[in-house]
C-alpha cells in the first residue's frame, strides 16, 4: 500500500502518509538546506522579494530574516474518514502528524535527515523525496507566507486566477521537480491556496489547496480552514488551534506523540 492524498489510494485514509513507510527506505535521500533552502531566485528578483515582504508586513508576518515558528493543529475530513493533522514549521523544520482511531504517524523533515515514524508498530523508516515533498506540501501557513523558504526559486506570473479571483502567482520547483503555484489576491495579496504536483503515481495529477476563513490571531491575519482538491476527492481542515510562539528544537528531533490519544 503507498501513502496517497486519497480514499483510493489509502483504505484507511487516517494517515496519508503512513503506507509509504514500506517503500521509502528505496530511493532515499538525505536532503541539506543548501540544497532545498538556499536555491538562488530567479527571474525578477527584487520585485518579488518586495511583494512577499510586503505581503507578509501588510498581514502582520514577521519578515523571513527573523525565522518563524508555526503551529497548525487540525480537525480533519475526507471522502470516507476523519483524522487530526499537526503541523510545526520553523525556519528550517516540519514535524507531521497525523492520526485517526488507533492509527498514529509522524513525518519529520530536518536540515540533515527525514523520517517517517509509527506510533502503533514502532517503527522508523528514513524518508524519500516524494515523502518529503508530501510533508513540506502540508506546511500550509509556511507555504502561503513564507514560500521562498520552502521552495527556494521562483518566477513571478501576473494577471491569472484561481478559482474565479484575480490573482498573482509565483511559480517554484519541489525536490522533485514539480511546479508550486501559490496564488495570491490580485487586490489585497491575500494568499488564496496554491496548486502542487501529485508525486504518489495515483489519483489525479495534481492537487490544488483553497485558504478559507480568515481570522485576526496574534496580531496577525491567518485562515483557519482549508481545502485539498484532488479529482472528486475533497478534504476539509479546520484548524482548533493556530500559534506563533517559539517551538523547541526537541519537537522536531524525537519520536514523541504530540496528538492526544
Amino acid at each position: 500500500m503507498k501513502f496517497g492524498w486519497s480514499d483510493k489510494i489509502a483504505d484507511d485514509p487516517v494517515l496519508l502518509f503512513l503506507g509509504a513507510m514500506k517503500n521509502a527506505v528505496r530511493g532515499f535521500v538525505f536532503i541539506t538546506i543548501s540544497f532545498l533552502f538556499s536555491c538562488q531566485p530567479s527571474g525578477s528578483v527584487q520585485e518579488d522579494r518586495d511583494f512577499l515582504a510586503q505581503m507578509r508586513s501588510e498581514l502582520g508576518w514577521k519578515p523571513l530574516s527573523e525565522g518563524f515558528d508555526i503551529y497548525a493543529m487540525a480537525d480533519c475530513t475526507g471522502p470516507a474518514s476523519v483524522f487530526q493533522t499537526l503541523v510545526l514549521s520553523s525556519l528550517e523544520n516540519t514535524r507531521f502528524e497525523q492520526k485517526s482511531g488507533p492509527r498514529h504517524s509522524l513525518g519529520v523533515y530536518r536540515p540533515d535527515s527525514a523520517w517517517l515514524y509509527d506510533f502503533v508498530r514502532d517503527t522508523a523508516v528514513e524518508a524519500d523525496s516524494a515523502t518529503i515533498a508530501f510533508l513540506i506540501n502540508h506546511e500550509l501557513h509556511a507555504t502561503a507566507f513564507y514560500p521562498e523558504s520552502r521552495y527556494g526559486q521562483w518566477i513571478a506570473e501576473k494577471d491569472t486566477t484561481y478559482y474565479d479571483d484575480e490573482a498573482d502567482m509565483l511559480t517554484f520547483k519541489d525536490i522533485k521537480g514539480g511546479l508550486v503555484r501559490v496564488f495570491y489576491h490580485a487586490t489585497t495579496a491575500l494568499p488564496l491556496g496554491f496548486r502542487i504536483e501529485n508525486h504518489l503515481g495515483r489519483g489525479a495529477s495534481f492537487v490544488d489547496v483553497l485558504f478559507d476563513d480568515w481570522q485576526q490571531l496574534q496580531g496577525v491575519r491567518v485562515f483557519t480552514a482549508a481545502r485539498f482538491l484532488q479529482g472528486q476527492d475533497v478534504y476539509e481542515y479546520r484548524f482548533t488551534k493556530i500559534s506563533f510562539d517559539k517551538l523547541s528544537d526537541q519537537v522536531f528531533m524525537e519520536n514523541k506523540p504530540l496528538i492526544s490519544p
